[in-house]
């Protein structure tokens, strides 16, 4: 192994330690309302646990404190796999250094699976060990129960010793290393938690024959509030923001884009698809467009809460009538 290869291995399990110490701080260690995600929390205000409709939650440190990152579901999905050590999004977020470029990252998560075995969507975590190239497996002896106990309890020491076959092997909790007590040959450690998409949560709750037909299903699922709106971020390499960016541009010149935001409103968008059947049902087809509205900053919070009030319009323009905003 050459100099360069040896330092990049030591920088990496540097890394890994920074990642899985118990002894570095945990800035996640507020939990998920498991009883909220089944819509039985009766804490309200008083609920101690973060209410959100997904088992995990990704947010990120904006000056003031914690924002939601809007692909939530897709940070899961890249964190889950041990081969990962970043997210597929712009910016990603560093799983090794829990960071979003300069910004601090951490995620929220329903209780632990060891602490609570009946709850359905409790996070289960799964340990795994770097074979080679990059091929990473799961533990099977010592099982991932007895990793996640010693783990989650610094009292019980930080290595467990067990052999496999004629050999010896030390797992190293706090710093994340298995160690072959012969060969001292050394293998990263990875713990990752079991995905469960939007899909495996609308099962688990019995929703999934409403939920999805309620709202889009390429809306934020863990951002769909009881009562108001939701100001989503869409990352520019999304689909949704590729496709606005290339309407606007088709219609506009001289104009950048710097934010574009999806409008999470559910009590609106079920009054636009009311709206929209009792028109299709009254006509063979109805002639749907996509149109941009141009306001003052003042109006927008009051829009994406109540609609246009096309009482208010005129100011810059109705060429097309009143308009609806359904997101």
């Amino acid at each position: 192994m050459g100099h360069a290869d040896l330092y990049r291995k030591r920088l990496n399990i540097l890394f890994e330690i920074m990642e899985g110490s118990s002894n570095v701080p945990n800035f996640g260690k507020k939990q998920i309302c498991h009883d909220f995600i089944f819509g039985r929390c009766t804490g309200g205000a008083k609920c101690k646990g973060i209410h959100s409709t997904m088992p995990y939650q990704w947010e990120v440190e904006n000056g003031r404190g914690w924002s939601r990152i809007p692909d939530n579901e897709g940070i899961e999905r890249d964190y889950c796999d041990p081969a990962k050590t970043q997210s597929s999004g712009i910016p990603p977020v560093n799983f090794i250094t829990m960071t979003r470029g300069h910004r601090k990252v951490h995620r929220l998560a329903t209780v632990s699976s060891l602490d609570q075995p009946d709850a359905v969507l409790a996070t289960k975590w799964t340990w795994y060990w770097e074979e080679k190239h990059d091929g990473w497996t799961p533990y099977l002896s010592p099982t991932e129960e007895d990793l996640e106990r010693v783990f989650k309890d610094p009292s019980r020491g930080s290595v467990i010793e067990f052999n496999a076959g004629r050999f010896t092997y030390e797992v190293n909790l706090e710093v994340m290393i298995q160690i072959n007590t012969s060969s001292h040959t050394q293998r990263l450690v990875r713990r990752r938690p079991m995905f469960k998409s939007s899909i495996d949560v609308q099962r688990a709750t019995g929703t999934s024959n409403t939920t999805t037909s309620s709202v889009p299903p390429f809306w934020d699922q863990s951002r769909l509030p009881g009562i108001g709106f939701e100001r989503v971020m869409l990352p520019n390499s999304a689909t949704e923001y590729k496709d606005i960016k290339a309407l606007f541009d088709k219609t506009t010149v001289g104009f950048n884009i710097r934010t574009i935001e999806r409008v999470q409103n559910p009590a609106l968008w079920k009054f636009y698809v009311l709206q929209r059947d009792q028109m299709e049902s009254l006509r063979t087809s109805i002639n749907e467009k996509q149109l941009f509205h141009g306001t003052d900053s003042k109006h927008v919070d009051s829009i994406c809460r109540n609609n246009f009030d096309w009482r208010l319009c005129g100011t810059n323009g109705t060429s097309f009538g009143k308009g609806w905003m359904p997101v």
